[in-house]
């Protein structure tokens, strides 16, 4: 992954959570917490990020949160009082349009279930008790008057919750983890529960949009793995963990929150930066990028990135750094599925790591296919472990000669075929090699329904098939 940009802190010293946000005219937006403002940016142009909002709220707080439903953004903050703030993105910079104070002066974490137009808020000092335990519940169908519909409370801290189709995947901090069905706001329906792992705090959670696995963030003690759960035959059951620090043989790094995109987990890690997992075979995730947004030698505690969004569908990233502020980040090149990637210089082609050596496959005048183990990186467009899929793919041999490489099923090789002339269509073109810097991976190749990456494991090519 590569930094587009990081706009100045502006005489902020703590920053919290992100989340983006799109409009009908394709723009896109960035809102971020200090630890007295609410911020929002115009992403549209990543690399020239322009601030648009930066309204101080009522006390200075550690924690900040955001979501957004149509065209307003909902705020909260815990250990505060500023209730639950709605903000109209579309009339930037107009204030704050609303701030509820109904129900909850403040609250640890919102989710909104968009397809239902439903916000949850978790951790929130509800005040006709003054307990922060369940889940309040508000209709948003008029999003800029939210009506409260009713709290849940079955006597666990709610720290934060995903929810889809009106089941809630509740992070209960040392309870553990829990799924509800919301569908009858009023009497919610316990479904099933996880305390594995034992004696740790249940942080955050996300689940896959196309299977029954759950993606958790374990934030204490130092050094929990990234737990996978399954919902199997009514129940909540341990289907493996993960963990991989980007400081070799270290332990003690800590995942904060995860979302879902597009086959990929990506995971704010504090003093690991963000880190990119492929999940097309959810119970084993593999890293395929990551951005260190912290510098470090070794892993002092929580500090470093605290949220990450996915969402934009330009393929931007945001991300949050506590000290640091909004990073605008981006995937080197990213390839969809009817896309023609080519590489348009003379004998370019991919460049792959395994475990003791570069490799860099092209193809030569006479349409084979050529590994050379490399010293050093070339002249490359770094791709930083990106997956890259297209429909076709098309290289050129040193002659000037071009040459469609497809994945064949059969002899379970690449093959590479002459072409006339470069096909019509969605073109990207490359005029460099391209170098993938992590271990074991490489271009995915499309061949009908099914995908395989490209691999080289002891200096053989091989293709991981991905599910």
């Amino acid at each position: 992954m590569v930094l587009l940009s990081n706009p100045p802190k502006d005489g902020a010293t703590f920053f919290n959570d992100v989340w983006g946000w799109e409009d009908g005219a394709g723009n896109e937006y960035a809102a971020i917490g200090t630890n007295t403002n609410i911020r929002i940016y115009n992403v549209t142009d990543s690399r020239n990020p322009v601030k648009l909002y930066d309204k101080a709220g009522g006390n200075s707080t550690t924690w900040r949160d955001f979501k957004t439903y149509r065209n307003y953004l909902y705020a909260v903050c815990d250990n505060c009082s500023e209730g639950l703030e709605i903000i109209p993105l579309d009339s930037l910079p107009q204030q704050v349009l609303r701030a509820d104070k109904s129900k909850f002066l403040r609250a640890h974490n919102i989710y909104i279930d968009t397809a239902h137009a439903r916000l949850y808020a978790v951790g929130a000092r509800y005040i006709p008790n003054n307990s922060n335990l369940g889940v309040i519940i508000y209709d948003i169908s008029n999003p800029a008057v939210p009506q409260f519909i009713s709290r849940f409370d079955d006597g666990k801290y709610v720290h934060d919750i995903y929810v889809k189709n009106h089941i809630g995947i509740a992070s209960s901090g040392n309870s553990g983890t829990y799924v509800y069905d919301f569908t009858n706001a009023s009497t919610p329906v316990s479904l099933m529960g996880s305390e594995i792992p034992l004696s740790v705090y249940h942080h955050s959670s996300w689940q896959h949009p196309d299977s029954p696995y759950i993606y958790s963030a374990n934030e204490v003690p130092l050094g929990i793995p990234m737990q996978i759960y399954q919902i199997k035959n009514g129940s909540l059951v341990n289907a493996g963990s993960f963990n991989e620090p980007l400081i070799s043989g270290a332990s003690n790094n800590v995942p904060h929150n995860p979302y879902v995109h597009e086959e990929k987990l990506f995971i704010s890690y504090y003093e690991d930066g963000v880190q990119v997992y492929d999940v097309s075979k959810p119970k084993a995730p593999t890293k395929i990028a990551y951005y260190d947004t912290h510098a470090n030698v070794a892993y002092n505690g929580y500090y470093g990135c605290w949220g990450v969004f996915p969402f934009l569908k330009s393929g931007t990233i945001l991300a949050s750094d506590m000290s640091k502020g909004l990073m605008i980040l981006g995937l080197d090149i990213s390839a969809k599925a009817n896309d023609i990637l080519y590489l348009s210089e003379p004998g370019a082609g991919f460049c792959v790591r395994s475990k003791t050596n570069m490799y860099k496959i092209a193809v030569d005048n006479s349409g084979n296919i050529t590994q050379q183990v490399l010293a050093q990186v070339p002249d490359a467009t770094l791709i930083h472990n990106a997956n890259i899929k297209a429909d076709q793919m098309v290289l050129t041999a040193p002659s000037g000669g071009l040459y469609e490489v497809k994945f064949d099923t059969l002899s379970n090789q690449m093959v590479a075929t002459s072409l006339p002339a470069l096909p019509s269509g969605n073109v990207i073109t490359i005029d460099k090699s391209l170098y993938f810097d992590d271990i074991y991976t490489g271009p995915v190749f499309q061949t009908g329904p099914r995908r395989h990456r490209l691999r080289v494991v002891n200096g053989a090519q091989s293709f991981l098939k991905m599910e």
